[in-house]
């Protein structure tokens, strides 16, 4: 019994049909491009609406949207269209969405209504009305090369590149920014994972992660796009910090292939921080510390300047009444010509040496001078008589010196062994 109602009502449902097909009803379709596509590939749904007439105004299509699942519109996503149905010229509208699964399984789209609003044929008043979609579905699978992948990344090329900001210099407390910019063709980049991630392991870095931005483009109903990530880094504690690598596993579906992009990480000698600027107490201190040094510099060289001012004029006046001083004296007054200064030298060398040896061996040594000197006529033989008194007196002093450092030892080997 239950099956002949079941009958009955498929065919009241056929009659309805058929005769809101021969009065004109619009006809909504949806399709599919397929039933069946790779997670993050995707597939094109194509709406279409035709009425016998024109619409006053456009259709309103359902919404798409569930769990799992995006959906986009191309470019030109809808159209004019018209179809020959019976003999007659049907105008409406084509919508096309990219359904792109973001994981494996089956989806389903359940019945939608479509809202629209066309023209009466006989009166062109405007009527309402609400149309169900069919049901549809298709499946999300994954290439049997990539069912370790996670996350399931399906692509036709990904590329990396990066930019780190900071250094070489680097101290406590200075940034270090880096940007990776991924590029991928196929697929949509919402499905890449987290490039820049957390480093944990590292207590010298404290991270603050930039918002991630994202770019899609759809070209022929071909989806491509850009992700950006940035990360700038601050250093907690002088020491060597790395930045990690960054590896990034995806099957391309060109090569049906698992692949690899790669980047390299990064190394830094973090330098402790200068030490703080002295606050205003301590600067007093200091200025405080070096005022009293300096009266203390000024009290002591006040006190000592007359004591050392004398001791130098006792040292200087020993010194040129030395032996070796005078000595010197009298060869550069020998030399120089200068009969009085070295009559003068002489007599000071005299008394530095008096009572140690004996100086009546220098008495006529500048006599043949002063006679040259005196003399009416100036003799041939003068520069040799200055010859001769230095080389007398040279070989002179130095016996003189020789006796005197020989008694002065003989006076310390006696006063050492008694």
């Amino acid at each position: 019994m239950s099956q002949i109602r079941a009958l009955l009502l498929l065919i009241a449902l056929f009659l309805t049909a058929v005769s809101a097909y021969a009065q004109g009803a619009p006809q909504v379709t949806a399709t599919l491009s397929a039933t069946n596509t790779p997670v993050g590939q995707p597939l094109t749904l194509t709406v279409e609406v035709l009425v016998p007439t024109w619409m006053p105004s456009p259709p309103v299509f359902p919404d798409f949207e569930q769990p799992d699942l995006l959906v986009r519109q191309p470019q030109r996503a809808g159209s004019p269209i018209s179809r020959k149905i019976d003999g007659e010229t049907w105008s409406g509208v084509s919508r096309r969405y990219l359904l792109i699964p973001l994981k494996s399984g089956r989806f389903d789209l359940p019945s939608a209504t479509l809202d629209l609003t066309w023209a009466d044929p006989k009166t062109r008043a405007p009527l309402a009305h609400q149309v169900a979609l069919a049901p549809l579905m298709f499946e999300a699978t994954v290439p049997a090369g990539a069912a370790d992948l996670r996350p399931i990344l399906l692509a036709q090329d990904i590329q990396l590149e990066q930019v780190i900001e900071g250094g070489p210099a680097l101290q406590v407390g200075d940034p270090i920014i880096r940007t990776v910019t991924a590029r991928i063709n196929g697929t949509t980049p919402i499905l890449m994972p987290l490039l820049l991630t957390d480093i944990s392991n590292q207590t010298t870095l404290r991270a603050y992660p930039g918002e991630t931005k994202t770019r899609e483009d759809i070209q022929r109903g071909k989806l491509s796009g850009v992700r950006v990530e940035t990360v700038t880094y601050l250093a907690q504690q002088s020491g060597v910090i790395t930045l990690p690598s960054i590896e990034l596993h995806w099957f391309d579906l060109d090569e049906e292939t698992l692949k690899t992009a790669h980047l390299k990480g990064a190394s830094f000698d973090i330098a402790a921080p200068p030490p703080p600027p002295p606050d205003a107490t301590a600067i007093a201190l200091g200025i405080t510390a070096a005022l009293l040094v300096l009266a203390l510099c000024y009290w002591g060289a006040r006190r000592l300047t007359p004591w050392i001012t004398n001791r130098y004029l006792k040292i200087r006046s020993r010194w040129h009444l030395s032996p070796h001083y005078t000595r010197r004296q009298v060869i550069t007054a020998l030399r120089s010509r200068d009969l009085t200064a070295s009559y003068r030298a002489l007599d000071v060398w005299n008394r530095a040496v008096v009572g140690e040896v004996r100086h009546h061996e220098l008495s006529d040594l500048l006599l043949p001078l002063g006679k040259d000197h005196y003399s009416d006529k100036r003799r041939d033989g003068t520069t040799n008589h200055w010859k001769d008194a230095e080389r007398q007196f040279t070989e002179h002093s130095q016996a003189v010196l020789r006796h005197r450092n020989a008694a002065q030892k003989k006076s310390l080997m006696d006063h050492l062994n008694p």
